[in-house]
C-alpha cells in the first residue's frame, strides 16, 4: 500500500471495494495457522483532504518442504470521494508442486505524462483501472516452474490536461501467456540468500482488445554479509507489435522515485542494489519492538528504447534512497516499510507492506 489516492466516481465500484476487503476473511480461513499482520494509514494532504484506511496481511509459515503461503488485502478511502481496494493471494501445495499468485484490484489514479523525447513536456490527467492478474505452476524439476498466466486489465481516461495526446486510448487489455522460473530463494517473504530468475511471455491479440507480444526478464539474487542481507535486482522488458500507449512498460515498477509518474518505452532495463540491515533499538522500547527494526538504503536506476538494441544509450534515470523497517510479523518475518526516494522529479515517500523485491 503506498500513502497515494484515487478519487472515486462510480457507486458500483465504491460497492465493490468492502467486497474485497472482505474476501480476505474466508482466504484467511484456509490457513492451518495464520499470522494477521494490520497496518493502518490515517493521512491527510490538500489533494485528498482526511485519508483512512487500512492494509492486512495473512501469512502462514511454510517449512523446508513448502513456501509461506498469504492473502493480502488493503483498502483506502479519503473524504474527498478517493479510494483504492484491492486482494492478492499466494498459494504453495506440499513440497511446493504447485503455486498459485494473483491479484485483483482497482484504482482512481491521478499521474504526470512525460514526453518520450522532451522532458520538459508534460501533462496531467487521472486515470482509473481495474486490473486482474493470474499465475499457475508447477514444479518440473527442483526449484524449476513453469506455468500458464492471464492478465485483464480495464482502463479509462477521466481527467487530462489539454497537452496530454493519449486520452482515447482506453479500454480492455487482456493477455495470455506462459511463465518459467527457476527459484533457489530461502523464503519468498524476507529472503536472505538465494535466486530467482523468472521468464515471461504473453500476447495480447485483436480479440481481447490489443495486438501485441510481450517479454520480461527478471533476475533477483540475495545474500548475507554479517548482518547485513544485500539484495539486487536486474529486469528487461519489451513489447513487440502495437502495444500502445497504456500497454508500454513502466520505469515506475522499478523505482521507487518514479512510481507517480508514466516513464513509457517499448523497451526498459532496469537495475536496483539494496542493503537491508538491523537496527537495535534501546532496552527501553519493549520486548514486543526487540528484533523487529532495520534500515535500508538502495540504489537503482532505469533506461528506456524504442528497440532492444538501443537500450544503454540514452538516459539513465537515478533513484536513490533511504528506509526504515518493522517487523509487524516477526516468523515468517513481514515487514512494514516507509522509504524516501529522491529522482528526477523529487523526492517520494512511498509506505507499503513487503519487501521492495
Amino acid at each position: 500500500m503506498s500513502l497515494r489516492w484515487k478519487p472515486l466516481r462510480t457507486a458500483g465500484t465504491a460497492a465493490l471495494l468492502p467486497i474485497l476487503l472482505f474476501l480476505l476473511v474466508p482466504a484467511a480461513a484456509a490457513f492451518a495457522a495464520p499470522r494477521l499482520a494490520l497496518l493502518p494509514a490515517v493521512a491527510y494532504t490538500p489533494e485528498t483532504g482526511l485519508v483512512l484506511g487500512a492494509y492486512g496481511q495473512v501469512v502462514e509459515a511454510g517449512d523446508s518442504l513448502r513456501r509461506e503461503r498469504q492473502v493480502a488485502a488493503w483498502l483506502t478511502a479519503t473524504t474527498r470521494r478517493q479510494a483504492e481496494a484491492g486482494i492478492r493471494p499466494e498459494w504453495w501445495s506440499a513440497g511446493n508442486g504447485w503455486a498459485a499468485q494473483g491479484e485483483l484490484s482497482y484504482q482512481h489514479w491521478p499521474s504526470t505524462w512525460h514526453h518520450p523525447a522532451d522532458d520538459d513536456i508534460t501533462a496531467a490527467f487521472t486515470v482509473e483501472r481495474s486490473k486482474l492478474e493470474l499465475t499457475l505452476r508447477r514444479q518440473v524439476a527442483p526449484g524449476l516452474f513453469l506455468g500458464p498466466t492471464l492478465s485483464r486489465v480495464q482502463e479509462s481516461f477521466i481527467q487530462w490536461d489539454a497537452t496530454f495526446p493519449h486520452h482515447d486510448e482506453e479500454g480492455v487489455d487482456t493477455g495470455l501467456g506462459a511463465e518459467l522460473a527457476w527459484d533457489w530463494r530461502n523464503s519468498g517473504l524476507w529472503p536472505t540468500r538465494g535466486m530467482l530468475l523468472t521468464g515471461r511471455a504473453a500476447r495480447h491479440g485483436q480479440s481481447w482488445g490489443a495486438d501485441y507480444s510481450r517479454w520480461l526478464l527478471d533476475g533477483r539474487a540475495y545474500g548475507k554479509l554479517g548482518s547485513t542481507v544485500w539484495a539486487g535486482q536486474l529486469a528487461l522488458e519489451g513489447r513487440g507489435g502495437e502495444p500502445g500507449y497504456r500497454a508500454l512498460p513502466e520505469l515506475g515498477e522499478w523505482l521507487r522515485a518514479y512510481e507517480d509518474s508514466r516513464w513509457l518505452g517499448p523497451w526498459a532495463l532496469a537495475g536496483r542494489l539494496e542493503a537491508r540491515l538491523p537496527f537495535p533499538l534501546p532496552a527501553w522500547s519493549g520486548s514486543w519492538l526487540a528484533g523487529r527494526a532495520g534500515l535500508v538504503a538502495f540504489v537503482e536506476a532505469g533506461t528506456l528504447a524504442e528497440r532492444a538494441g538501443e537500450l544503454g544509450r540514452g538516459a539513465w534515470r537515478p533513484s536513490l534512497g533511504l528506509g526504515g523497517r518493522l517487523a509487524l510479523v516477526k516468523e515468517p518475518r513481514l515487514n512494514a516499510r516507509c522509504d524516501l526516494a529522491w529522482g528526477g522529479d523529487g523526492l517520494a515517500l512511498r509506505i507499503k507492506v513487503g519487501e521492495e523485491f
